[in-house]
């Protein structure tokens, strides 16, 4: 009896849907329309505001570099004392290319006021001059401010203008005098990481449009000028040039497609996303137009779906809300569930656990700052990640400390270790460092609190042995 009525439930709530659909279909055709047009300028305006938010954060981190290095009175000292000539010309290449490096942009450039000479990270030199090449020096110098954001252009070897976002510094004498302005370059593809999965994910379309000049530079892939983003866009060149004031953004509909628009002030620029939400309303109509077989039918497998989808959102969003925001590694709660799932997929096999510890980490944040500090960690944590790979996990246990569980035996993740540690010390890159690794066994009926604590022990007698080793307890 109780089984009938389930049955007789479940078909009277799929008749009462497919009711709704046909509905729904016949007589709310307009606020299907309503609801699409709603539902695209949520998700244009969201990706607008992540595609914005990505661009500002990109943008502040260069400021701090750049005010570092404008405020790096060893720098400054050296530049009082500037000789140009080829040996002082290879050490400010040297140094602009180290924080180049550091922070992953394309170039850093140093332009002296006294000799009126740019100097790149890529090695070349040229000099600056209020109507040539230098001309933004000179605007920069005139206008009075500590720092400048600007989108401009840089030239490959082959001629080709790539747009890119700069940040400007001034760099002060003792006196207060003017020694130069010192700056960073980020290619505007780098800094619009988000754009292809908005374009995919929600068949929209992303472009920067620059206020500043129009000529051929600005005809690009991401780059729009006012007249052919509003060709483009079949707008009015109003809409994208007189809104300046409008931070938030605003937007409009026009030939079945909303079109989001936000100015960006420091840098002079509007980003404009559009979606087509017409595709939306014909998703939203199709449902009513499936038969009463195909809806019954097509309910258990939809149910199925639905929950192994929310199942892995759930497990997205736990990954998500549990992963290190700086070394992009699973941290204490999520690494726990990593571990007891390998544990378990893997019982019959050899499993080696490690804790590690970086050498000497306070002297690099003591000397060299947390900005550097953090470049470590993030370049440790990458070589781990990559080097470990599919055998097992790496997490983040807190500070500059990590733990490592694999499908290995101790002797060899030992050997894995080792061979990292000597990249870390010997690495072509700007960066040296070292760890102290405690390795044991991970016994399947030994608790991950005995394994951590026995690993603790291993790392200490390496760290007591000299550091720079690792020790299978």
């Amino acid at each position: 009896m109780k089984k009938r009525y389930i049955i007789c439930t479940n078909i009277f709530m799929i008749a009462l849907l497919i009711a709704g659909f046909i509905y729904t279909q016949k007589y709310q055709g307009a606020q299907f329309e309503n609801m699409a047009k709603k539902e695209a300028l949520n998700y244009v305006s969201m990706a607008n505001s992540k595609v914005v938010a990505q661009i500002d954060s990109y943008t502040d981190k260069m400021q701090v570099s750049g005010q570092m290095m404008a405020n790096d009175i060893f720098f400054k000292q050296w530049i009082q004392n500037f000789k140009n000539n080829e040996e002082d010309g290879e050490a400010i290449y040297n140094y602009l290319r180290r924080y180049r490096d550091l922070g992953g942009y394309d170039m850093v450039f140093f332009v002296c006021d006294g000799t009126k000479t740019g100097y790149y990270s890529d090695g070349h030199n040229l000099k600056v001059s209020e109507d040539g090449e230098g001309k933004w020096y000179s605007d920069f110098i005139k206008s009075g401010n500590e720092v400048g954001f600007d989108f401009g252009y840089d030239k490959d070897p082959n001629g080709k203008y790539i747009p890119a976002l700069f940040v400007d510094c001034c760099v002060y004498g003792k006196n207060g005098e003017i020694l130069g302005v010192i700056g960073e370059g980020l290619y505007l593809e780098k800094s619009l990481t988000l754009k292809e999965q908005y374009e995919k994910d929600f068949d929209s379309d992303i472009y920067v449009v620059n206020l500043d000049i129009n000529d051929e530079k600005d005809k690009n892939i991401y780059v729009k000028s006012p007249e052919e983003a509003a060709r483009l866009f079949d707008i009015n060149i109003t809409e994208i040039t007189e809104h300046k004031k409008d931070t938030n953004g605003h937007y409009v509909f026009k030939n079945d497609k909303c079109i989001y628009m936000r100015y960006l002030e420091k840098l002079n620029i509007c980003v404009i996303v559009s979606g087509n939400f017409k595709n939306l309303v014909a998703t939203l109509s199709s449902g009513a137009q499936k038969s009463v077989m195909i809806l019954t039918l097509s309910m258990i497998p939809v149910l199925i779906i639905f929950i192994l989808m929310l199942r892995s959102v759930e497990s997205k969003i736990v990954e998500y809300q549990n992963t290190d925001e700086l070394t992009n590694l699973s941290n204490n709660r999520l690494f726990k569930q990593q571990y007891d799932r390998l544990m378990r997929r893997n019982h019959s096999k050899t499993k080696a656990f490690a804790m590690l510890d970086i050498d000497n980490f306070k002297h690099y944040n003591d000397t060299m700052g947390h900005l550097y500090g953090n470049t470590v960690l993030q370049f440790i944590s990458t070589e781990l990640k990559q080097r470990i790979g599919a055998t097992g996990y790496v997490g983040r246990w807190g500070g500059d400390e990590f733990v490592i569980i694999a499908v290995k035996t101790p002797e060899e993740l030992k050997n894995l270790l080792d061979e990292c540690n000597l990249f870390f010390q010997n690495n072509d890159a700007s960066i040296k460092a070292s760890m102290s690794i405690g390795i044991v066994e991970a016994a399947n009926r030994t608790s991950l609190e005995k394994i951590i604590k026995k690993a603790d022990q291993a790392l200490y007698k390496s760290k007591e042995n000299g550091k720079a080793q690792s020790t299978i307890l």
